[in-house]
């Protein structure tokens, strides 16, 4: 997610397809980076649209309402969060992949967040935020797609200040435990690895060797032996 999000400056179809393919290749190469060319629906059953609670627009429509999102995404006489909720419903509307459309649809809200300056070094937990609210989330996007862009644009803004709090929230916390709980059982130098492997934690709590040696820059060897404190100290688990 942190690399799609990171991919898409100027916003056009063309690194639309770059996001999903970076956020696909791994689970779904064959549809990687290419928009679908059948139809999707939500919602009633699997072989047929009839019933289905919502039908997206028929496939060879799909480049062109991609163009006009970019369009719409590149202006600048709308207030931000407004206009990241708009995009974001026309995008899950036009529904442009086979699947990976949720998940490249939070990075291109990312994308739009950045670009409008309103975060800086890390992605804004928005999700976190929407899906405790899905019904809601669901009726918003249905609304907007009958013509009233009200519910959505009010519930983005809404789960918005809602993530930015929990982010405050997170980090204190996150950072009490770096400095109250893993700091007095550190004994090395302060510019030591595993010091520094401690301060990458607190924002990646996974990580293997390819990770600490692109973060700390530092050599695969010493990448490799930098959790071996942290472990002993309890901080770490292997």
């Amino acid at each position: 997610m942190e690399l799609a999000s990171r991919t898409v400056d100027p916003l056009n179809p063309g690194t639309i397809l770059e996001m999903h393919r970076i956020l696909m290749e791994r689970t779904n190469p064959e549809i990687a980076g290419l928009f679908r060319g059948e139809p999707v629906w939500i919602g009633g059953s699997d072989l047929s649209p009839a019933g289905a609670e919502f039908v997206a627009p028929d496939s060879a429509t799909v480049p062109d309402l991609i163009d006009d999102l970019c369009a719409f995404m590149r202006r600048t006489d709308l207030p931000a969060l407004a206009k990241i909720a708009v995009a974001h419903a026309q995008f899950e509307t036009i529904h442009p992949f086979a699947d990976g459309n949720g998940r490249t649809g939070r990075a291109l809200v990312h994308v739009l967040l950045r670009n409008a300056d309103l975060t800086a070094t890390a992605a804004l937990p928005l999700s976190a935020r929407p899906f405790t609210r899905v019904v809601d989330y669901f009726a918003a996007l249905t609304a907007y797609r009958a013509g009233d862009p009200e519910p959505v644009i009010r519930l983005s803004t809404t789960c918005a200040r809602q993530a930015a709090e929990l982010g405050v929230d997170t980090a204190a916390e996150l950072r009490s435990i770096r400095d109250m709980e893993w700091e007095p059982l550190l004994t090395s130098r302060a510019d030591a690895a595993d010091r520094k492997i401690c301060d990458l934690l607190t924002s990646q709590p996974v990580v293997d060797a390819t990770t600490v040696t692109d973060n700390l820059g530092c050599t695969g060897i010493t990448a490799r032996r930098a959790p071996s404190s942290p472990e002993e100290a309890g901080t770490v688990v292997a």
